[in-house]
């Protein structure tokens, strides 16, 4: 999904994001280009870069939805340092990203990995479980509410 709507724009500007880093990104079709990326949340946006590998402009070029997709090593890519995401439903459209070393690469790859959604709720849900065996209650059904003292 590729969009350059205002809000996401204002979004991709903040400074807070999960992740942030230049990398050579060939999307489908595409031959590799330098691209400055941020993650923030689950959304991937890449912006252009200086002849520095700097980022140019804060506005992105586009954005990837960090959902339903597969994200994965590619150890015989084209390239070294390859890693790529292909959407669910999408299977002859894959996303390749090529880092500057093979940590860059896998440090890329657990961080949009943990981005999605469907990845929080899963920890979230194992966490629950954990608390659960712990203390023999469920941390959200079965919270115990102190009341308030009463006002003097």
């Amino acid at each position: 999904m590729r969009t350059n709507d205002s809000a996401l724009k204002q979004v991709a500007r903040q400074i807070r994001v999960d992740r942030e880093g230049r990398l050579l990104y060939r999307g489908p079709k595409e031959s590799y280009r330098e691209r400055w990326f941020r993650l923030k949340g689950n959304l991937l946006f890449y912006c252009r870069t200086t002849s520095t590998g700097a980022m140019l402009d804060p506005d992105p070029l586009g954005m990837l939805v960090m959902e339903q997709c597969s994200i994965q090593i590619e150890p015989y890519g084209d390239r070294p340092f390859v890693f790529s995401i292909q959407f669910q439903g999408e299977s002859d459209k894959k996303h390749f990203f090529s880092g500057q070393n093979q940590k860059q690469c896998e440090d890329w790859v657990c961080a949009l990995r943990a981005s999605s959604i469907q990845n929080l709720k899963s920890r979230m849900e194992e966490l629950r479980s954990r608390i659960k065996s712990i203390q023999g209650a469920d941390p959200v059904n079965d919270m115990i509410v102190i009341p308030k003292p009463p006002n003097r």
